[in-house]
This record gives structure tokens, sequence and C-alpha cells, in this order.
């Protein structure tokens, strides 16, 4: 017959029950913590840089443009295209940058509403197209003459901005919000300065 346990082993029991309790209890709050850690530093670490996308909102033709009524700015009339499957819009300038692109490919500082600015607001339905107005102000814009014709008018604003903006490759829109590039190509080239195909 076993001899009956003691009270002394008795505590000692309830002792090395407690004792297993709070080590694992340590140990499940360890790696409770190292978890939490790692996930801490998972979410703050550098993330690379997201790409500028190019294709969901283009501009292919070369824009329409015209003296503003005040004979201040040149407006150049764009038409978007949006190639996604949502609706574009902006609202607010506070969402992008407006910039230039020269000859060699270098951008310059971003634009002030003084400089330029892109009428808002901008929307593009989903698959479709839609027309936006770019202002820019330049200085000297010729004045229409009291005998002149639209046509001649036309190519001497044509030729004012080939003089004042004879650098340019194009406009560039960054959207800040979804990381769109828009370009903006330059106004056609007067059909005298176009070489005819053979």
């Amino acid at each position: 017959m076993a001899a009956p346990t003691s009270p002394q082993n008795r505590i000692s029991g309830w002792k090395i029950i407690a004792l297993r309790s709070v080590f694992v209890g340590v140990g499940f709050a360890l790696t409770l913590a190292l978890i939490a850690g790692v996930l801490a530093w998972y979410h703050s670490r550098p993330k690379p840089a997201q790409s500028w996308n190019s294709a969901a909102i283009v501009s292919s033709d070369p824009p329409g443009f015209s003296a503003s009524k005040d004979g201040t700015r040149i407006e150049f009339h764009y038409t978007l295209e949006n190639t996604t499957d949502a609706d574009y819009e902006i609202d607010s300038d506070i969402y992008f940058k407006l910039l230039l692109k020269n000859n060699k490919g270098t951008l310059s500082r971003p634009l002030t509403k003084e400089q330029a600015y892109l009428a808002l607001p901008v929307f593009v339905p989903a698959k479709q197209k839609a027309l936006a107005r770019l202002s820019i102000a330049l200085s000297n814009i010729p004045i229409q003459g009291p005998d002149e014709s639209d046509d001649s008018h036309h190519e001497r604003l044509r030729a004012h901005l080939e003089e004042q903006l004879k650098n340019l490759a194009n406009f560039v829109v960054f959207d800040d919000v979804r990381h769109y590039r828009i370009d903006l190509p330059r106004w056609q080239p007067s059909k005298e300065s176009v070489p005819s195909s053979p």
C-alpha cells in the first residue's frame, strides 16, 4: 500500500504546477511580443517607390489652342482618354502637379497657378474620352487685328508658341492620389514646317 502524500509534498506539487503555468504564460507573452514586433517592423519598413502609371489616362492628339479673352494666356484644348475600368476625376489642384518636359527629357519644377493651371474639374468616365483645358501665361501674345483672319491670327499664335516654348517637348500632369502620369503633347507645328512626304 502506497504511503500517504504528506502536506509538504502536496504544496511542492502545487508550486511546480504554478511555476509551470508562470513559465508557459511568460513564454506565450514573449511569443506574442515577438510576433507584434515582427509585424510592426514589416509595416514600417521602407517600401519600394510605386512607378507612375502613364497608360491609364492618355492624350494622343496634339491640342487645339487659342488666346484667352484678356490676351494674357494661351489655352490648350486636350482630349483625354480613360483606358481604365474606373471613372477618373480631379476636382482640386492640391492632388496634382503640372510640369514641363524639355526636348532632353528633363522635367521642370512644378508650375505655380500663376504660370499654368488645369481647368477643374476634370472628369473622364471609364473607357471614354473627355475634354480638358490647360491654360499657360505667356508674355506678348499677338492680338488679332481688326482685318486679320482667324487662320492668320492662329498661325501667329503658333509662331509665338514656337518662339516662347521652343525647347518644350510636352506638358506632364502627375496625379499624386492615383499615381498617374498624364503626358500632354505639344501643339502641331505649322504646315510650312512639316516636311512633305515623298
